[in-house]
């Protein structure tokens, strides 16, 4: 029987494994890996926690493995048959450095938590944070579905064509960069983002290709921009910064002015 190799297994890998091929051995290995990482990877610990589930520990938008098993499908079939779909790619800049200067949980946790509710609030037409929906519901009931997709990154899915999601998309990274973000200790946190938008074409390709083509809208925004910048991009690859907008265009929900 071949040993299970785990130290270089994601969350992914270990959710597919099936634990009846397993020996006690195995398993046993498993367990001793899952705990090294944990002891030794906040982040790893929480993704642990929240794989399979329908929202994030942290943050509490969805979490990617129930973006991608129960929410794809139903997206894939929207954009079909009832409206466009939209994605931006969506990541923190110098994320790094806000968990270093303010610290993991008062600084970091705090930020990627407080940064998806104001999101929320202000891209959808209805925020009902103790209803768990049906994806099909989801869709029909919300205008944007956050999804955190990495540690510091989120996808947000925009029932809109590229121009909407362009502008739900700067009018997100011009709340955020205004808004006041506290640390437990009064010190001011500055946050801003860098974003990338695409329109998905089901027609032709995956919600993952779309996904992928917001990616290197998002890289452009962060590498040759300056960050703090929203990227379009269309279908055949070209991109164009949005340009900043009066500043009434930012003026957040009411609801969400306040922590």
């Amino acid at each position: 029987m071949n040993e299970v190799k785990t130290q270089n297994r994601t969350i992914d890998d270990l959710m597919n494994l099936d634990p009846n091929t397993l020996s006690e051995g195995d398993k046993l290995g498993l367990l001793d890996a899952i705990k090294h990482l944990a002891l030794n990877n906040p982040e790893f610990s929480e993704e642990v926690l929240s794989a399979g589930a329908p929202r994030d520990g942290t943050t509490k938008a969805f979490t990617k493995f129930y973006f991608e098993k129960h929410i794809t499908p139903e997206l894939e079939r929207y954009a079909m048959t009832e409206g466009p779909i939209s994605v931006a790619f969506v990541d923190y800049d110098h994320f790094k450095q806000i968990n270093d200067n303010y610290g993991h949980i008062p600084g970091g946790d705090y930020v990627l938590r407080e940064t998806t509710r104001l999101i929320s609030e202000n891209t959808r037409h209805k925020h009902d944070p103790g209803y768990e929906p049906r994806a099909l519901d989801l869709i029909s009931k919300y205008t944007s579905i956050p999804t955190r997709y990495g540690g510091d990154e989120m996808v947000i899915f925009f029932k809109a064509d590229a121009d909407g999601a362009a502008n739900a998309a700067e009018r997100i990274r011009g709340i955020v960069e205004q808004h006041d973000y506290i640390a437990s200790d009064g010190r001011k946190i500055d946050v801003t983002l860098s974003i990338g938008v695409t329109q998905f074409n089901p027609e032709y390709e995956t919600l993952q290709d779309a996904i992928d083509r917001a990616d290197k809208g998002l890289y452009r925004a962060k590498k040759k921009e300056g960050r703090n910048k929203v990227v379009n991009v269309d279908q055949d690859g070209g991109m164009n910064v949005i340009p900043l907008r009066p500043e009434e265009f930012y003026e957040p929900m009411p609801q969400s002015k306040a922590a």
